[in-house]
Order: structure tokens, then sequence, then C-alpha cells
């Protein structure tokens, strides 16, 4: 009797002999139905005369949904300065944050921080402020400064929570989870991601829920429980597949080639990694890519395949270096990052200060005038006393003279 990961390897299998025909026609039919939708947007757009009279909600809109990010950058752009131009600090927010989304999608991680950054000056609410924590975390995620993401991520859970919206807590909870399990921290990831999941089952939130079931699996696996691993991942991948949402699935799949590995089933895991490759090749997904050429690489060390080995290296190479260096973009912004926070603290430090120096004047000023009052009162009051003393005794001299002649 079959096994579920057989189940799963025999599905894979098929599934990657269709890919191309089914990506073709999938995209095909999504890149029309979106490109219409767009291609609409744009006629609103050139049909009107002035960009001073653009409206901001359809440049917010073809910004967020276009689907080349330098057409993303484009009306991000001509939002934030039409918006600007208005004085109107929400569109400004948006603009920025679509600014900051287009250039994290191009991979310039730099400057995406610099529009996040940027865009917090403009934050009003709760649900904005964790959003731009939320997206800063996501970056440097992305660039692997786990330590630096799960700060952000933490704040952003903050802010979330003042703000009491459960799909945002439930979203952070698992980016955090995600995070501390990167970060090694398997306790505290095992802890976001529970509360996460049951966040999504209440909401009804299907596949956000998958993703948490296949992370409790990744963490599972971790922890060497590789029977709860294997059930939480196949799950998982079952409701993925459903909804065509392949990234995870790819990562699901690697993680599944190392429960296998755990359990000295080498055979059965290079299948998995296998499937998590070529499902990325088929797909694109290149941090994927990475990460199962890797995995079998070592795989295939383990058993003595030097030859395969060495080639899944080169393509890990090959793949990694194709993919922008960011460590330096990323120290870069995150001492900047910590200017930015120390100037602003300085900035807040100094306004705090400032306003304690006029308090303090307004107060000595109130001081100073009562004193003063006080002191003219008590020489008015004085002068009073020596006038009207020195009118009695001018009266008795008088008395005094009149009575001697």
């Amino acid at each position: 009797m079959p096994t579920g990961s057989d189940r799963i390897i025999k599905l894979y299998r098929s599934w990657i002999l269709w890919t191309p025909i089914i990506l073709l026609l999938s995209t095909g039919m999504h890149y029309g139905q979106s490109q219409s939708e767009i291609d609409s947007l744009e006629a609103v757009y050139h049909s009107t005369k002035s960009s001073k009279e653009k409206d901001f909600e359809l440049l917010k809109e073809l910004s967020a949904n276009h689907l080349e990010p330098n057409k993303n950058l484009k009306y991000a752009s001509e939002l934030i300065a039409s918006a600007k131009e208005k004085d109107c600090t929400t569109y400004v927010y948006s603009g920025l944050l679509l600014q900051g989304n287009a250039y994290r999608v191009k991979g310039d991680y730099s400057k995406a921080l610099e529009s996040y950054y940027k865009a917090n000056a403009y934050a009003t609410t709760d649900i904005d402020r964790g959003v731009i924590k939320m997206t800063i975390g996501d970056v440097y995620s992305l660039t692997n400064n786990h330590e630096r993401s799960l700060k952000y991520y933490e704040e952003a859970l903050s802010f979330f929570r003042n703000a009491n919206d459960p799909e945002y807590i439930a979203s952070i909870l698992f980016n955090a989870g995600d995070g501390y399990l990167k970060y090694n921290k398997l306790e505290r990831a095992l802890e976001y991601i529970t509360e996460a999941q049951k966040i999504f089952n209440d909401l009804g939130m299907v596949e956000q829920a998958a993703y948490c079931t296949g992370t409790l699996g990744l963490i599972y696996a971790k922890q060497g429980n590789s029977d709860m691993a294997e059930k939480n991942i196949e799950q998982a991948i079952q409701v993925l597949e459903k909804v065509e949402d392949f990234p995870p699935i790819c990562e699901f799949l690697t993680a599944m080639s190392d429960v296998y590995s755990e359990k000295d089933q080498d055979s059965t895991a290079i299948e998995f990694a296998l499937l998590s490759r070529d499902l990325a090749k088929a797909y694109g997904f290149k941090n994927e890519i990475i990460q199962a050429n890797l995995k079998l690489s070592q795989l295939y060390d383990n058993t003595g395949e030097i030859p395969k080995s060495y080639n899944h290296y080169k393509e890990y190479i090959l793949y990694k270096d194709s993919v922008l260096n960011v460590e330096t973009a990323q120290n870069i912004s995150g001492l900047r990052a910590d200017y930015e926070v120390a100037q602003k603290q300085a900035e807040v430090d100094l306004l705090s200060e400032k306003q304690k120096n006029q308090q303090l004047v307004v107060i000595s000023i109130a001081v100073a005038s009562f004193l003063v009052c006080l002191i003219a009162f008590g020489l008015y009051r004085r002068n009073r006393f020596i006038k009207k003393t020195s009118s009695i005794i001018e009266a008795e001299r008088n008395r005094s003279d009149s009575l001697l002649l």
C-alpha cells in the first residue's frame, strides 16, 4: 500500500511533466485578465490631461497591480509627488509603501528600506506603523538578517495588538514565527505559529492556515519529531496544491527531504529534493532552486555519487551568484536605520528639552511678574503710608505752631 510520501512523489512527478503546458495556459489566462484590467486603468490614466488631475486611487491601483516593476515605481512616484503637492499625507504614505514594495520585488532592498523609512513619517495609525515595521522586517528576513527582522516583527506585533486586528496579528505572528524558526528559537517559533494557525482557522483563511501547518512540520523536523513533521507537511502540501501556491510547496518538499535524510532513507530524500528543484525551476523560483540544489549536493555526497553532487553544487553556485548580493546593501541600510532612529530620537529629545525650557521660561516669567506685582503693591502701600504719616505730622506741626502763637 503506498504511503503518503509515495503519493506525493507520484503526484509531483506527473505534475512536473505537465507543468510547461499548464504554465503556458494558466499564465496566459491570468495575464490576459490582469492585463485587460490594467489596460483599462491605463486608458483612464492617459485620458486625463494634466498630471495634477490624476486620481490618487487610480495611481494607487496602477502601482499596486501593474505587472511590470518599473511601472509600479513610475505610478508610485507620481502618486507621491501629486499627494505631496496637495498635502494629502494618507496617499503620500501609500505611495511610499508601494514604492518600497516595487523596489523589493526588483531585489533592490536598500532602496526598498529607504522608501519604507520615509513612509513611516506619514503613518498615522497603529495599523500603518505596524505595516511599515512588518515590511521592513520582511526585507531583513529576505537578506537572512533574522535578528534585525525579528526586532521589527515584534514592534509590528505590538502595533497590531494595540489595533486589535486579528488578520494582521495572525500575519505578523506567522512571519515572526518563521523568523524564529530560521533563527533556531524553536519554542518561540512553535508558540507563534500555533497562535497564528488558530486565528487563521477562526477567520476561515484556509490557505494561510496551511502555511502554518507546513511550518509547524518544519519545526517538528528540527525538533527531531519526524512523524509529526511528515504528517503536517503532507497536509499543508495537499491544501496548497489545490490553489497552486508553489513557492511554499517547494520549501516543504525540501523539508520532507530533510525528514527522510534524518531517517537514513536517502533515496526517498533525493526524490523529494529533485521534486522541489524541478518544480522551482519550472516556475523560476530562484531561492527554492538554490536550497534544493544545495540539499541534492549534500545527499549525493552522502551516497557517494560525487559527480552528481558536484553538478548540483555547480548549479547551486550558479543560481546563488545570479541573485542580487544584498549583504552590503543590508548592512548599509541597517546602519542607516539605526542612524535614522537615533537621529529621530535625538530630535524628539531636543523637542522635549525645548518644551521643558519653554515651560521653565513661562513659569519664570509668571513668578517674576508675580514678584514684581508684590513689590509694586508693597511700594504703593509704603508710599501711601509715608504720605499719610507725613500729612499727619504736618497737621500736628501746624497745630503746635498755632498754639504757640
